[in-house]
């Protein structure tokens, strides 16, 4: 009886293991294909690189992954994207939606911290 009782408690712990492995190395699933992945970042970079040529003359896309978002206990696309370009040789950030065809980019940010700065150092 012992014996079985010490095999039941070794696999109720293996099994309590390997779930808090999978909790906490975050194994949760994709909702979507590698197919459906692609055919989204093509999209965005399609979106991008119109904005971002136009826009920053000579720049390049480095790099654009998806944004997701945990839905029903599995990973889910959104319609946003982000990713870095490089442009007059300093590394910026931006942010593409998808649907709408907006662009977000980290050009400017330290010009309007400048500004925020002066501001706050008036008004203290």
């Amino acid at each position: 009886m012992n014996r079985l009782r010490a095999g039941l408690h070794l696999c109720t712990g293996i099994c309590l293991l390997t779930l808090s492995l999978c909790i906490f190395t975050g194994c949760i699933p994709n909702n979507f294909t590698r197919e459906e992945k692609n055919a989204f970042l093509r999209e965005a970079k399609r979106i991008s690189s119109e904005y971002l040529t136009d826009t920053y003359k000579g720049s390049v896309i480095k790099d654009i992954e998806p944004i997701t978002t945990v839905v029903d206990a599995e990973y889910a696309l959104t319609e946003y994207a982000e990713g870095r370009f490089v442009w007059q040789k300093q590394s910026y950030d931006f942010v593409v939606n998808t649907r709408t065809g907006e662009i977000y980019t980290s050009v400017h940010v330290n010009e309007i911290k400048e500004r925020l700065e002066d501001v706050l150092a008036e008004n203290l």
